[in-house]
């Protein structure tokens, strides 16, 4: 063996890094520094404990048919064991355990047979670190699983630290099938740690809460497993258009969301669901369901929902609970038949049409107030328009229809008009077109054509060789409502209204 001194590693680690010790394409467990004693001390299968002039390296067949040393090192699925230790720190769930639940926990994993005959192994005592993995072109499935099977107990695992890039290390990865995580104490798979052409994948048993991100870039995954873990719902953003087996079953589900019309077969027993999920009548491709170990309390079934689950290939339920109903109906099963309420009234469909519904009103709404903006976005515009047209501060001088001193109108056989002038001319001095009584009072009379407020412009507009003719409908400090009908003289360029 190396001397600790001359070896600089600083931890123990499943690596493909061997300083080529061991056979191609077969990981190693290299020993940091100190540690190199725990190679011979703590239990492995078809390990063999090798050194260089530094570290301390265990070198590992595939199994007892593994042919390596004779150079048939080709194979297709990597599986390594790492079996429970004595001397590691126990998952927050197994330290919550009564002594009663250990003792069930033990003899059930003791009726499980156990793998370590078949493929390596190593005390997870000595191995709590995994290193970027590499394999031959030929791997196409990996298998990492704590204890000595890939079967385990939920909340009984391994601790082990995966890397930021599990597999990222191999180059031809990409010919990876199937990948499976079993019975470690992960919590959570970090981004990039998975390839994203996998189509099998399974993390069961790793005290997971949240999903692996890896997932929304898995457009081939056809198999996935994440049983066994705490999850407490399903993404409803996660599409996965080629899957067809998802397995949820033992975690902590108590609704079920998304689109998964691809499903062939779902697995969500012994979950906290206290009916059956909505989004399942939607997999339209559904053949196989196991809803048993869950909560159901007076389930209600429309007829369309019982006819799909009658239809079904494979249907496992035990209860739907008490049928506090007066219309039921039986449901076969795969191994019993239920009784279960059915209504008349499709309400799995009512809530979808009162969210079109309200969706419609929220559009309808949105139409009207854009129609609303719409007319005084146009009516601002003439407004803004008709205000453009004048030439500054003008002076307006009214020549007609003031009432005469007897309280009559007088009788005026030529039209009343009013002329505009420019502030800059002197309009005192006024050259009027038209004489008519009570000419000195109505020439007294001025008004600031910014006083005038323009409404609109009429459909009057006549073209001659006078000049251009145009109506408009004004407001007279802010009261008063007047016409004019505005004339742009052909000869001099000067502006006369008609009132």
């Amino acid at each position: 063996m190396s001397s600790s001194s001359s070896c600089t590693r600083n931890q123990t680690a499943l690596t493909p890094d061997c300083n080529s010790l061991c056979p191609q394409g077969r990981p190693c467990i290299a020993y940091a520094a100190g540690d190199e004693g725990e190679c011979s001390a703590q239990a492995s299968t078809f390990g063999n404990c090798t050194a260089d002039d530094f570290c301390t390296y265990e070198c590992f067949a595939t199994g007892p048919n593994d042919f390596a040393a004779n150079g048939a090192i080709d194979f297709s699925v990597y599986t390594f064991l790492i079996p429970f230790g004595n001397d590691v720190e126990l998952s927050a769930q197994e330290l919550g355990w009564s002594s009663e639940q250990e003792a069930a926990v033990a003899a059930e994993l003791k009726a499980v047979a156990n793998l370590t005959t078949q493929y390596p192994s190593k005390s997870n005592d000595a191995l709590q670190h995994i290193e970027p993995l590499d394999f031959m072109e030929s791997t196409t499935g990996v298998v990492l699983a704590g204890g000595s099977s890939v079967f385990g107990v939920k909340g009984k695992v391994a601790r082990v630290q995966l890397p930021p890039e599990l597999f990222a290390a191999d180059m031809q990865l990409q010919a990876v099938y199937y990948a499976t995580l079993a019975n470690l104490g992960l919590e959570q798979v970090v981004v990039s740690s998975l390839p994203s052409v996998l189509a099998n994948l399974t993390i069961s048993n790793c005290l997971m809460t949240s999903y692996p991100g890896d997932l929304q870039t898995m457009s081939e995954l056809a198999n996935l497993d994440l049983s066994k873990n705490y999850l407490e719902y399903f993404p409803t953003d996660l599409e996965l258009p080629k899957l067809h087996t998802l397995n949820l079953s033992a975690n902590s589900l108590a609704r079920l969301e998304g689109s998964l019309p691809s499903l062939v077969t779902l697995d969500i027993a012994n979950n906290n669901f206290t009916s059956v999920p909505a989004a399942i009548f939607g997999m339209t491709g559904l053949r196989r369901l196991d809803l048993r170990g869950n909560s159901f309390a007076g389930v209600k079934l429309t007829t369309k929902q019982f006819n799909f689950l009658q239809e079904l290939e494979k249907l496992d339920v035990d209860s739907f609970g008490e049928a506090g109903c007066n219309t039921t109906q039986t449901l076969q099963t795969s191994n019993s038949m239920l009784s279960v309420c059915v209504s008349a009234t499709d309400s799995a469909e009512e809530k979808p049409s009162s969210n079109k519904a309200l969706i419609a009103g929220i559009m309808a709404t949105s139409i009207v107030l854009f129609v609303i903006l719409g007319i005084i976005f146009v009516f601002r515009c003439l407004r803004h328009r008709a205000l453009t047209m004048k030439s500054g501060s003008e002076v307006i001088s009214l020549r007609r229809d003031l009432i005469s001193p007897t309280g009559k109108t007088p009788v005026y056989d030529h039209h009343l008009s009013a002329e505009r002038h420019s502030s800059e001319s002197d309009p005192i001095n006024i050259q009027l077109r038209h004489g008519f009584p009570y000419e000195d009072e109505l020439g007294a009379l001025l008004i600031n054509s910014d006083e005038l407020e323009y409404l609109r412009k009429l459909e009057s507009d006549h073209h001659s060789a006078c000049g251009y003719r145009a109506t408009f409908l004004t407001r007279f400090r802010g009261s008063r409502f007047l016409v004019f009908l505005r004339t742009l003289l052909a000869e001099d360029r000067r502006t006369s209204y008609t009132v």
